[in-house]
């Protein structure tokens, strides 16, 4: 397995990856159904956002056959903010528990020591995901507060938000 940078071409793979994992699992915070209705078109035009910034990544982590998850670090928009941004992170669950999603952050880690304007990452992770919890926290995240009842869940009940963050550097 390695890990890329992805590529406009990465659309359709990609496209089917997101509608994958948002069946497969309870923590993405995006339903099947909203990921079954974004197009290929969409996707490339997400890709180009981030493509387009300097100081914004996606990566992904490539099997010799397949995509099979993906990073990404969007810098905030504004300029009082842009000193921040903000991490998404998805694994497919055939390959939980391999070690993808401690390589993507890796890579972002790394990458983030290659540029000087991102200093505060930040991301929300479901209160119930303890080992998306324990991920983050041993690369430093700490969690800066709570959203109750964010998540509206299928059968009837409602999950918290975690959100966390980490500085980078001064």
């Amino acid at each position: 397995m390695h890990i890329r940078e992805v590529i406009s071409d990465d659309a359709p793979v990609l496209l089917a990856l997101f509608q994958q994992v948002a069946r497969e699992s309870a923590f993405l915070l995006v339903s099947p159904s909203e990921a079954d209705r974004t197009t290929v078109e969409e996707m490339k035009e997400r890709i180009e956002t981030y493509t387009d910034n300097k100081n914004s990544l996606f990566i992904v982590a490539v099997t010799e056959k397949e995509l099979v998850g993906g990073l990404t670090l969007m810098q905030y928009e504004w300029q009082k903010q842009e000193h921040i941004a903000s991490l998404d992170i998805a694994v497919k669950s055939s390959h939980w528990n391999l070690g993808i999603a401690r390589r993507l952050m890796n890579d972002v880690m790394q990458w983030l020591e290659t540029q000087t304007v991102i200093k505060c990452i930040q991301l929300e992770v479901m209160a119930n995901n303890e080992k998306g919890i324990r991920l983050f926290r041993n690369f430093g995240f700490h969690e800066e507060g709570r959203q109750a009842r964010a998540i509206y869940l299928d059968h009837g009940m409602y999950e918290d938000v975690v959100l966390m963050g980490k500085w980078i550097g001064g």
